[in-house]
């Protein structure tokens, strides 16, 4: 029906018209009845690219969405009606205007017409009054009739005999909700190998969209559309005929086996949907898991639909099992936390150090439950629906059980479908963020380097486990570092006295006479100048080394002293700076011209630390 047509009936019986939903809209009209402010019917106008339509010769569309009160169920399942496009509700209706017969649009609209005046209340007593159009013309005066013109009649297009013996085996007495899947496999069964090569577009918008959904012109354009598809040529189109087209191969039609379907659907993915329509990746790839337990798939055929959920696995598992690899495994837990802070410990000392922080954090319970299970996952098993919103009517299972990994399977059992897997807690990724903030936080204050940061009210349980972590962690780094030298002291006679052989063979006489004044002098010195003892918190300084960094900080006389030893200012200062870098956080000994010398920024920090209380 032309929307002229239909303009004009409007006018003529009930003198109403259409009017723009909002003032200027030339896209959005509404009709009301006399005496109800509500509307009921709205009129659309759609543009090619809404559709989806690649036919610019189609200006625009045009749909009526109709109140027909409970009468709407039953006009919806009928040829060229739909749900409809622009109103939600049970009650409403949707048709596509120039694709539904002139006197069906009567009928739908006299109805919806006459269930507003009676303010949706029809009864079989129900009348309405109709007010004629006022006129401006105050006096009646003659008008000549016009000849009446020939109609010329349009002979129909005949119907293929594949759509129209589809459309003949629809089964009327079995309710849409109830006979809806069986429907469309058998009338998907008989047009399975059917193409078509049809010039005109009509676009199709529906929810749960199958062939009964469509006119003649859509059936036509779809089975177009998938011929060229079959032959690996991908156009974009419609939507919902994407979705008919999935539907096809969750039911096996067209495809040689359960393999191939799966196949089909991959390359629908591939080439059609992440390039035309990505909106609909999420749906079919949970339709592709559902098709591939069902039919028992080989799981490396299918292995990248349950890429997300195997890796997932594979996360909750590491958080489970003890840390073998701590940088590998913190920076993991820092990417999918996505904690932005970054520790001014070294990367390497901090990844060991919140692996041990977890191990310990492991072991903790809370309010009966094991820590892991009450903050990051627990193994559950729940029903799962199959196919949920597809179009399918076999959903029979060929496995009792599939397995994706060691702690996820699938059971069928009595036609339904359980899933048991470590099931993550909600809030376990913001968990991790939060517990990874406290071990960077309290890392800070204990080993005084950084900026502080806010606590983030962890509870006082994990709070206590985690500061008992890092100073066991400490406590365990520093016997770690202790040099464990090994020395048989049967041999360190024999090596003193084979360096003080080579020593002496390689000295000329005036360098003996040299040597043995000096020794003289340095002995004399080195009685008056007995090294400081280390200080109780001397941070594993050696006697030597405490001494040189104690001289330094003094401005006092070390050459004699290091002499005396045979040892070089550069070794000690080189040990010195190793031994207090994780408490500075810097070298705290620097060489000006061969000479070494307190960093001015560490000086005070460094007689706090040694020289307090001297």
């Amino acid at each position: 029906m032309q929307l002229k047509e239909l303009e004009d009936y409007l006018w003529k019986k009930y003198s109403i018209k259409f009017k723009p939903m909002i003032g200027g809209n030339k896209k959005l009209f509404t009709l009301q009845a006399p005496g109800n402010p509500n509307f009921f019917a709205f009129l659309s106008r759609f543009n090619n690219q809404e559709f989806s339509s690649p036919q610019p010769k189609l200006s625009h569309i045009l749909t009526l969405d109709v109140n027909c009160g409970d009468f709407a169920s039953t006009i919806r399942d009928l040829p060229g009606f739909s749900s409809p496009f622009r109103v939600k509700g049970d009650q409403w209706v949707g048709l596509w205007l120039d694709q539904v017969d002139v006197s069906e649009v009567k009928k739908v609209v006299d109805y919806g017409y006459k269930l507003a005046v009676n303010n949706n209340q029809l009864s079989d007593q129900s009348q309405y009054f109709v007010l004629p159009a006022e006129s401006n013309d105050s006096q009646y005066s003659s008008q000549k009739i016009p000849p009446r013109k020939a109609v010329k009649k349009v002979k129909p297009k005949p119907v293929d005999s594949v759509i129209q013996k589809m459309r003949e085996s629809y089964d009327y007495t079995v309710f849409p909700s109830v006979g809806r899947d069986k429907n469309f496999y058998i009338q998907a069964k008989i047009a399975a190998d059917y193409e078509d090569n049809y010039d005109k577009f009509y676009p199709f918008k529906r929810y749960y969209p199958t062939y009964h959904d469509m006119t003649l012109g859509q059936l036509r354009t779809y089975f177009t559309w998938r011929t060229k598809l079959r032959k690996g040529l991908y156009e974009k189109t419609s939507t919902s005929y994407v979705y008919v087209y999935i539907y096809e191969l969750l039911n096996k039609i067209g495809c040689k086996d359960a393999r191939d379907g799966f196949e089909k659907m991959q390359s629908l993915h591939d080439n059609y949907v992440q390039k035309f329509d990505p909106e609909i990746s999420p749906y079919l790839c949970s339709w592709q898991r559902d098709y591939a337990i069902l039919n028992n798939l080989d799981l490396s055929l299918v292995k990248d639909i349950f890429a997300e959920k195997t890796q997932q696995d594979e996360f909750l598992q590491k958080l489970a099992r003890q840390v073998s690899e701590p940088v590998s495994f913190t920076q993991e837990v820092l990417e999918k936390s996505k904690y932005r802070s970054k520790s001014p410990l070294e990367f390497k000392k901090f990844a060991q150090l919140f692996s041990f922080v977890w191990q310990e954090l492991l072991k903790t319970t809370v309010n009966n439950h094991s820590f892991y299970n009450f903050y990051i996952a627990q193994k559950k098993t729940f029903l799962r629906p199959i196919y949920a919103s597809a179009v399918v009517y076999h959903k029979d299972a060929l496995v009792d059980k599939y397995e994706i990994d060691a702690n996820h399977e699938f059971t069928i059992n009595d036609g339904k479908l359980y899933e048991t897997s470590l099931e993550p807690i909600p809030t376990y990724l913001s968990n991790l963020k939060r517990i990874v903030h406290e071990v960077d936080r309290l890392s800070r204050i204990f080993y005084k380097k950084g900026r502080q940061l806010k606590d983030n009210n962890l509870s006082p349980l994990l709070l206590d486990t985690i500061k008992k972590a890092i100073v066991e962690f400490h406590k365990q780094s520093l016997e770690a570092a202790r040099p464990k030298i090994d020395i048989n002291f049967n041999d360190i006679g024999k090596i003193r006295q084979d360096a003080s052989i080579t020593r002496e063979s390689l000295l000329t006489d005036e360098e003996k006479q040299l040597d043995e004044s000096d020794r003289e002098s340095n002995a004399e010195n080195t009685a008056r100048q007995e090294p400081d003892q280390p200080a109780a918190n001397s941070y594993n300084l050696s006697a030597d080394e405490n001494y040189f960094l104690m001289a330094l900080l003094k401005h006092t006389d070390w050459n004699n002293y290091l002499q005396s030893k045979h040892l070089m200012a550069s070794i000690l200062a080189d040990s010195i700076n190793e031994k207090l870098f994780d408490e500075i956080g810097d070298s705290v000994i620097e060489f000006e011209k061969d000479q070494p010398r307190i960093i001015e920024d560490y000086q005070e920090d460094l007689e706090e630390m040694f020289l307090k209380g001297k």
